[in-house]
């Protein structure tokens, strides 16, 4: 079941991305004839409608906080509040290269906040700009990737930190994730560069010094040296209805995994 799960989701995917990808055709003729902003507000309209139809169940549980940020955001996009620009990876290893040269200094570039891999590309063609320049590269990520683009990358980053997000499967299955693609993520990583890990900790549902043991066990068996930073949760979004993790309980999970390995670290107290 399971299988097929995954192959229908995979076979989704693949037709969203051709779809996107035909999409670019149609797009640059259209702003030919149409203003760019009727084209867009067209696009975008029928974007919506869709999401709309496929997605009406979900769309009962937002509440009105949400239906509200989701109508600002929309507006300061129209407005070009929340403008992004492209930075090629040319234009990014060269900025580095100036900061490097000026005090304090620069080390190089850290790949972080939102999650890398969704560009990989983009990360693989700068990482190896940056390289050239004889600079670092730090990678920051969820380990949610196969290992053929992992060990693309690999050869070009000097140092990561990888969300190991709780250690049983039923916890990524809260979070959409799988355990076991992250963990192998980990083990090939700490074999190519510098590796630290993360866990953030969810009162009742990753605290339990259980876990804890098993998972400073787990990366003990990799190496002893690898440094777990253990860091407080706070309510957001859709966890609003969770308490903060009790300073405590950190320190708990700490000493838990004090155990194991020889660099344990709380964050976020």
């Amino acid at each position: 079941m399971t299988q097929m799960k995954t192959g229908f989701e995979y076979s989704v995917l693949l037709i969203v991305t051709l779809i996107w990808g035909t999409t670019f055709s149609v797009t640059k003729s259209s702003l030919a004839l149409v203003p760019p902003l009727y084209f867009l507000a067209w696009r975008f309209s029928l974007a919506a409608l869709g999401l709309l139809i496929l997605n009406i169940k979900r769309l009962t549980g937002i509440t009105k906080d949400e239906y509200i940020g989701g109508v600002v955001s929309g507006i300061s996009m129209a407005g070009g509040d929340a403008e992004t620009i492209y930075v090629s990876p040319e234009r990014l290893a060269a900025k580095a290269v100036e900061l490097s040269r000026r005090t304090p200094g620069n080390l190089g570039v850290a790949f972080t906040y939102n999650e890398p891999l969704v560009g990989f590309e983009y990360v693989r063609d700068c990482a190896g700009l940056v390289h050239a320049a004889g600079l670092k590269n730090i990678l920051v990520t969820n380990g949610t990737v196969c290992e053929k683009p992992l060990s693309k990358l690999l050869p070009l980053i000097d140092a990561m930190n990888i969300d190991l997000k709780g250690f049983r499967q039923d916890y990524y299955d809260w979070l959409l994730g799988d355990l076991e693609t992250v963990k192998k993520t980990i083990a090939i990583s700490a074999r190519a560069c510098h590796v630290e890990v993360t866990t953030l900790i969810v009162p009742g549902r990753n605290d339990s010094e259980e876990d804890m043991d098993a998972e400073a066990a787990w990366l003990a068996s990799l190496d002893p040296a690898i440094p777990l930073h253990i860091s407080r949760f706070f309510p957001r979004y859709h966890t609003r209805d969770l308490e903060p993790t009790p300073v405590d309980t950190i320190k708990r999970l700490c000493s838990v995994a004090r155990g194991r390995l020889k660099y344990v670290y709380s964050g976020n107290c």
